[in-house]
């Protein structure tokens, strides 16, 4: 197959830079050794940077000096943690696993065994691990499925060394390939294996087999996560919600969730002391670090709300990103001084590993992160350390402070809200559901301000929803507590609200454009009126 042809498949490969700068991706920090725009280069219409500052995660250009040094430490560690494939489920577990239609889908790159682009394959032969888009070998993923009873087949192991990707069924598999249609490269896809079409065991097609002429370099599965997976980031602990505790006695702590009230509720009783009260909110915001900054960038801020303490000991910093935005780029937050620590950030080594997946841009998690600053003029400090095009933030300001008056403000109390919030929409919308629309609802909602709105552009389209934190998911059933919200509906009712948006847009200008031509005609009407009434004059 031509690989170059093969490449040009945006929605099955990554569209990559023209020189391989790629050096290694570490296990644990995967893009260390390169830029973070060469390994992912562009996805769809965003620029990663662009996608990278909407995941609410600073975009690095990090050296590769100790690049060789960093792959033997990788090869140690793929070495000692011991074969995550073909260690297929037994036929009972496969039968209790994903016996319903939810969970998250994810999609994987199934290469053929001899595969070996420099841009997806390390020197020894072995593939990177933590791929934006996972890719597994043919042969490690298919023997590392199992059937169950009813004719569904799962895939057991950490795919592509992603923890959070383990227990995956099968759902279809495609050939996808681009054409040449009237000078342009088109991509079609075709699926050969489809759940429920037959009993047949997944495979990897031959030449000849099927409508397969030659046989292809790779192929894409579409994959099923258990069903909890829809709703939060481990079975019976609901909610897109972290919570990053640094400045702990116990020393740093990740906790998601449901648990992180009990984790917070565990932590005053063993201090013997009352649960912190939050006093004071403000709204913050900055554009991401970039010495070449263009239109967009210049009117693209990231916001988050700070939450000041009755301890005065820490504060803390909460945002809504993309989904699973810090998990999948090796903890770099830029909250954390150790963002750029080798061989890791502390955040990212605390992490469980339920956590760490590629983001995904349609969805959204709330991150709770204590600060070591004690007050607003601290952070204002901190912020101001890492200012600048070549540091983290660019253009850093408090847009709003008050205190807070709602009057249940202990931190358990100001979990659930953000919990509540969370799983009643676990959407992410540049245009609707964002890390603005969230700062602006929480700062209105904690410190009863109805004039809280985002940035421009943003604000034109917002609406509060502030009432989204006062009420817990009404759809209770079963022993897992949540029913499942149907998040692609809301998805697709999101993508609907924008066409109708852009599609009044056009209108509009229509409507500007026919008034304008309208308007011509009248004027020109008149002067021919005109000059009807000076002959009749002369």
């Amino acid at each position: 197959m031509n690989k170059k042809k093969f490449q040009k498949t945006k929605s099955f490969w990554d569209k990559g830079t023209k020189e391989d700068k790629a050096k290694l991706e570490d296990l644990v920090s995967p893009y260390e050794g390169e830029s973070f725009a060469s390994v992912f280069g562009e996805t769809g219409d965003h620029t990663v940077s662009d996608i990278n500052e909407s995941a609410g995660s600073p975009a690095l250009q990090i050296s590769p000096n100790d690049a060789e040094q960093d792959l033997e430490r990788l090869r140690s560690r793929l070495a000692s943690r011991g074969p995550s494939y073909r260690v297929p489920l037994e036929k009972e577990e496969a039968n209790e696993m994903l016996s319903d239609e939810k969970g998250q889908i994810w999609y994987a790159k199934i290469v053929d065994t001899g595969f070996d682009h420099p841009k997806y394959v390390l020197k020894d032969g072995s593939l990177k691990p933590r791929r934006p888009l996972p890719h597994i070998f043919r042969d490690d993923f298919f023997n590392s499925i199992e059937g169950s009873s009813d004719g569904r087949w799962i895939f057991n192991g950490n795919l592509n060394d992603w923890p959070a990707l383990s227990s995956l069924e099968v759902i279809q598999l495609e050939y996808w390939y681009s054409k040449k249609v009237g000078g342009q490269d088109l991509t079609y896809s075709k699926r050969f294996w489809k759940k429920g079409d037959n009993s047949e065991k997944p495979y990897f097609p031959d030449a000849g087999q099927g409508f397969f002429k030659i046989k292809p370099d790779a192929i894409r599965a579409t994959l099923k996560a258990p069903s909890w997976s829809h709703i939060g980031y481990s079975k019976d602990n609901p909610g897109f919600v972290f919570w990053y505790a640094q400045c702990r006695d116990g020393g740093p702590r990740v906790s998601h969730g449901e648990n992180i009230i009990k984790a917070a509720r565990n932590d005053a009783a063993s201090a013997g002391t009352v649960l912190p009260e939050a006093v004071a909110a403000h709204f913050f915001g900055h554009r991401y670090a970039k010495v070449n900054e263009n239109a967009k960038d210049l009117f693209t801020y990231h916001t988050a709300v700070l939450l000041e303490w009755d301890h005065e000991q820490f504060t803390t910093v909460v945002e809504l990103a993309y989904q699973y935005g810090l998990g999948g780029y090796g903890g770099k937050s830029n909250w954390v001084e150790d963002r750029d620590a080798k061989p890791m950030p502390a955040l990212f080594e605390a992490m469980p590993g339920s956590l760490k997946a590629p983001w995904k841009t349609d969805r959204s998690e709330i991150r709770i992160i204590d600060v070591p600053a004690r007050n607003l003029e601290e952070f204002k400090a901190y912020l101001h350390k890492y200012e600048g095009p070549k540091k983290r933030f660019v253009d850093p300001q408090i847009k709003y402070s008050g205190p807070i008056t709602i009057s249940m403000r202990s931190q358990d109390a100001i979990f659930r809200y953000i919990l509540n919030y969370s799983i009643r929409d676990i959407t992410y919308s540049e245009e609707f559901h964002n890390c603005q629309s969230f700062a602006a609802d929480f700062y209105g909602f904690l410190c009863d301000n109805n004039d809280a709105e985002p940035y421009h552009p943003v604000k034109i389209l917002y609406t509060p929803r502030r009432d989204l934190f006062l009420y817990a998911p009404n759809n209770y059933e079963d022993n897992l507590g949540l029913k499942w919200i149907d998040v692609e509906k809301i998805i697709a009712k999101t993508k609907d609200m924008k066409n109708f948006v852009e599609t009044k847009n056009s209108d509009m200008k229509n409507m500007i454009s026919e008034s304008g031509e309208n308007m011509r005609a009248l004027f020109q009407k008149g002067l021919e009126v005109i000059a009807n009434q000076s002959h009749r004059w002369i």
